[in-house]
Formats: C-alpha cells, structure tokens, sequence
C-alpha cells in the first residue's frame, strides 16, 4: 500500500493539500492493487483534460465547484456532490473556482471474468 499520508490515524485530508496558482495538485491517499484514492486540488479554471480509467471510478467534490463533463453532458458540481462511473467512460473535470475533490478508482477485472464483475449495470 502507497501513500502520502499518515496511516493508522485520524486526519483532515483538506488540511493537507494546498492550492497552486494555474495548477491541479494531486495526493496519493490509497494505491493499492485493487484501486486507488487520490485527492486533487484544483485551481480556478483549471482542467484534466479528457480522459478515462479502465476502473470503476466515483468523483466526490469536497469543496468549491466544478463542471463534469461526461457523454456530452455537462454536469455543475458543489462540495458534497459525487458522480459514478461506469469503467473506460470518457470524461473531464475542469474548476468553476478553487476546488478539492475525492477520485476513488476501484479496479474490476471484468474481461477475466466471463459472468462480469457487476459493475457495468
């Protein structure tokens, strides 16, 4: 297990990462072999770019907005929001301001499984 954060005790994650003037910051919390936990912080218009994970993913914003681009729609998000992603979707994020934001990224070995693993729907 990789992380850039204390383990085996309790901490406030968005204490722990600062903002960067015209930068997305990223934090290892969990990198493990079945997924991993990052934190980003997001300055003011700043974007991913798009991209996709060959993983179920789950985006919870902690704090500020941002818009989620996924399938061609347009999703504005505020601090408490999450969305869930089917694996290999294609999508963006880019900050409407300062935001923090909580990717968990789950690995599901579907092709080696021919029942699936459930998590396509």
């Amino acid at each position: 297990m990789k992380t850039d954060f204390e383990i085996n005790t309790e901490l406030d994650i968005l204490r722990h990462i600062d903002f960067v003037d015209g930068k997305l910051v990223a934090k290892k919390v969990l990198d493990c072999d079945n997924g991993k936990v990052m934190l980003l912080a997001f300055d003011n218009g700043v974007e991913t770019g798009a991209h996709s994970a060959a993983a179920c993913v789950m985006v919870q914003v902690l704090e500020g907005e941002v818009v989620f681009e996924i399938n061609g729609a347009q999703h504005n998000m505020k601090a408490g929001q999450q969305i869930i992603m089917e694996p290999n979707t294609v999508h963006n994020v880019r900050a409407v301001s300062r935001a923090k934001v909580l990717v968990t990224r789950i690995n599901c070995n579907c092709a080696d499984k021919p029942e699936g693993c459930g998590c396509q729907g």
